[in-house]
């Protein structure tokens, strides 16, 4: 007896091989279509006008994410699987300014500094020198000759009291130091500082007259019976020319009257009178700008 035989099973084992085949073939070739393998990668398509990467397939690796479809990508993103599609910053503008570096409304913002608006301090020692000389007068005792030891400072008041440069002339406050010892009566002596006015003026090219006023403490050692010994005032006023040198330097030659007194804090208080002769030598520590208004 003959086994029954079944085709329709053998022609649906066949359809259901061809169709496994099919469905495998499919993808392999639609893979093949739209992407070129170049070594170990894939090279995609070139980008749209629109800056969108169109990825049909990616070849898939251990280290790799596979995305099919259309994508938002910038090239400055860094892709994250399974995460969200960032867009690009947003490009930056101008930092604002620091809290600190912002002027307060109450001030004014600062300015910066230059020749025209620095302030340059006026304060100058526009002259300094030595003073010698020899006093004549008398006492009821004899004579009285002091011999003058004295240095001399002058500081140029021109930019306080705002004179013209232009100004020939020149007022100056001075200070004299003064050790002065005595001929006669031999042995005494004078110490102090005299402080006062002096104003010179040219008369020629290298010829200055001046005119001084002085006061200052002193203390003598001389014993008479016209005035007490110690504390007195030394008053002075005189007169004199500076003779120029060159180079910012002039010989001094003076004459002044002068009167000790106490101002009556102690008797007796009727004061000694001297007629003093001076010469000295000064420097002028301005001396390109006294050139300049010479000329």
């Amino acid at each position: 007896m003959k086994e029954p035989r079944f085709p329709s099973v053998r022609i649906l084992l066949l359809m259901a091989v061809l169709a496994l085949a099919g469905f495998a073939a499919g993808p392999a070739g639609a893979f093949a279509a739209s992407a070129v393998e170049t070594g170990g990668g894939v090279q995609a398509p070139a980008a749209a006008d629109t800056g969108r990467i169109r990825m049909e397939g990616v070849l898939i690796r251990s280290s790799q994410w596979i995305s099919v479809g259309e994508t938002g990508f910038h090239p400055d993103q860094t892709l994250q699987p399974g995460g969200p599609v960032r867009k690009a910053p947003p490009p930056r503008g101008p930092e604002p300014a620091r809290e600190s570096e912002r002027p307060s409304g109450n001030s004014p913002p600062p300015v910066p500094e230059t020749r025209l608006n620095r302030i340059d301090m006026p304060l100058r020692l526009s002259e300094a020198g030595m003073l010698g000389g020899i006093g004549f007068g008398r006492i009821p005792e004899g004579r009285y000759e002091p011999i003058l030891v004295a240095a001399h400072f002058g500081l140029n008041l021109g930019p306080f009291l705002h004179i013209p440069e232009t100004h020939p002339g020149r007022l100056t406050l001075f200070a004299e130091p003064r050790f002065s010892p005595v001929r006669e009566p031999a042995g005494d002596y004078e110490a102090g500082i005299g402080i006062g006015l002096q104003y010179a003026y040219p008369i020629f090219r290298n010829l200055f007259f001046y005119a001084t006023l002085s006061t200052g403490p002193h203390a003598i050692s001389v014993r008479t019976e016209q005035q007490a010994r110690g504390f007195v005032f030394d008053s002075e006023a005189g007169g004199g020319f500076y003779v120029h040198l060159g180079r910012g330097s002039a010989l001094n030659i003076g004459y002044r009257v002068r009167h000790l007194s106490n101002g009556g804090a102690r008797v007796p208080n009727t004061g000694i009178n001297n007629h003093l002769l001076v010469v000295g030598y000064s420097m002028f520590l301005d001396a390109p700008a006294e050139k300049e208004r010479m000329e």
